[in-house]
């Protein structure tokens, strides 16, 4: 087998076996000075073909080392391409009671990945996503990016 065909199996295999997601994607640009203000909506839009399937959904935080918010609460509206809207309230439990980061961290940076559920989709097309937190305090210090990940489920 040539070098050629070497290459294009690996590239396959990595293609097939890397994507466990229908969508994925990170906000990092409503987070001016690591800080996610009370008002701050972050809005995603997945178009969804399938509605014959079960979907997860996870909610990524990425978040400086320390940060001294232990659980975030957080709103999640999704949108319908029909205009109907789904509102739930979800905890993201952040640090352990010990102020341990659950998340995977790399020096001074942490990312938690937390699977909320499960969303049956109604109708196909592009829905709206929208996270907003609900934080007693205003505004959370230390966030630098939110995610939202869908993953089609067996």
């Amino acid at each position: 087998m040539g070098m050629g065909h070497r290459f294009l199996l690996y590239l396959l295999f990595f293609a097939v076996m890397g994507c466990d997601h229908v969508y994925k994607r990170w906000e990092k640009d409503a987070f001016a000075g690591y800080r996610w203000a009370a008002q701050t909506d972050i809005t995603f839009h997945p178009t969804i073909k399938d509605i014959t399937r079960k979907y997860e959904l996870v909610i990524g935080i990425r978040h400086v080392a320390g940060m001294p918010v232990s659980n975030i609460p957080v709103t999640v509206t999704i949108v319908s391409p029909s205009g109907r809207e789904d509102i739930k309230q979800y905890e993201l439990q952040v640090l352990t009671p010990e102020g341990k980061a659950l998340g995977k961290c790399a020096g001074d940076i942490c990312d938690l990945e937390t699977s909320v559920g499960e969303i049956v989709f109604g109708e196909p097309g592009d829905f709206g996503i929208a996270l907003s937190h609900r934080y007693g305090r205003g505004t959370i210090v230390g966030i630098m990016e939110v995610g939202v990940i869908l993953r089609e489920l067996e």
